[in-house]
Order: C-alpha cells, then structure tokens, then sequence
C-alpha cells in the first residue's frame, strides 16, 4: 500500500493501522468518511460547508502535530497540504512537510520501510513459489520448512520487522489457497488459521 500511495497520482489517502485482518477502528472509519466529504466539496458534489471544512481541518491539523515520528508528521502534514488545497491557506503546511522530508531521520525512515517492502515482497514471492511447486518430489517439506519458520517469526513475543512480515506473508498464503485441495497443505495452513477462521478444518 506504501507502494500504491507513491505512485497514484489521483486523489487518495492510505492509512495503516496495528492489528490484523480487521475491520478498521471507528475513529478511522469516520477520518474516511471526513476526507470523502472534503474531496466531494472540492469537486463541487455538494456545497461547501465552511463550518465542517474548518472542524475537520482543525481535526486534521491536531492530529499531525500530535505525531511523535518525524515521518509520520511529515506524511500528516503533506496530507493536508493536499488535501485543502484550494479550501484554506496550507503553504505552511506543505514546506513543513518538504523540510521534513529532507530531514535525515525522515530520509533513513522512508530507506527502511522501502527495504522492509522489499523483503516482504521477496518472502511472499520465495513461498508462493513454494506452493506452485510442492506437488514436487521434495516441495512439500521445503514449503512446510519455510512456513513452519515464518510460525515462528510471527509468534516471536517481540515486535520487529521480522515479525510483522512473516504474519502478513503466512495471512497472504492462507487467504490465497482455500482453494488448494492438498490434506498435508491445508493441515500446514489450519496452523496459520486462528480457530474457528473461514476454511479451519
């Protein structure tokens, strides 16, 4: 998604949220619904509401100087800049955020999560490989070796980057080969499942 939010060009906001395969928290629902509002206004859909886009921008503006990280700030702020353009004055927002980005906590910030999406994307490919090509003499025990690996990365009692991708390349291998019809797989795949999850056998 960090991906998609680089290269879009067209009006969008991508928000990510701890948790797992969830439904979003209400706060952040109603931050969707806010910001729809604000794009159909822009776009002349509905009449501007000079009370709601302040309320809202005020909302926004908090939210961004409550950040702790720089980055997170820096996308807070470019966000609005963005987003209220043509709505309200937000130049101070948008060089606040242009000064952020050419900090170097912010710039190493940005190299990480790039080299993190990097390594989800070779680990998502390297399994999925895997599992195209268990029926293989010796692809299931390759498979099963580098699954039960990423179990025990995701398990790990402490967060890290390791363990964040190995749970969303096992959720993406789960969600992804309900389909199969293979028992050893599926027994390999009830592992990745909580209980009581859609196709738990």
């Amino acid at each position: 998604m960090h991906e998609l939010d680089r290269d879009l060009k067209s009006p969008h906001r991508v928000e990510v949220f701890d948790g797992g395969h969830a439904w979003l928290p209400v706060e952040l629902a109603m931050d969707g619904v806010e910001w729809m509002e604000i794009q159909a206004m822009k776009a002349g859909l509905r009449d501007r509401d000079a009370k709601e886009i302040d309320e809202i921008f005020a909302k926004r503006v908090a939210r961004a100087e409550g950040q702790d990280r720089s980055v997170d700030k820096m996308r807070e702020l470019r966000s609005i800049a963005v987003d209220f353009a043509g709505m309200k004055d937000v130049s101070k927002f948008a060089e606040r955020a242009a000064a952020l980005e050419r900090q170097a906590d912010v710039k190493d910030a940005l190299k990480t999560e790039r080299a993190e999406e990097e390594l989800e994307l070779r680990t998502t490919a390297e399994v999925y490989q895997l599992r195209d090509r268990m029926n293989n003499a010796a692809g299931f025990p390759k498979l099963k070796e580098r699954v039960t690996k990423l179990l025990e990365q995701s398990k790990s009692a402490q967060d890290s980057t390791d363990r964040r991708i190995a749970r969303r390349v096992l959720t993406g291998l789960s969600a992804s080969s309900r389909s199969i019809r293979n028992a050893e797989f599926q027994e390999l795949l009830n592992q990745i499942r909580p209980p009581g999850a859609p196709g738990q056998q």
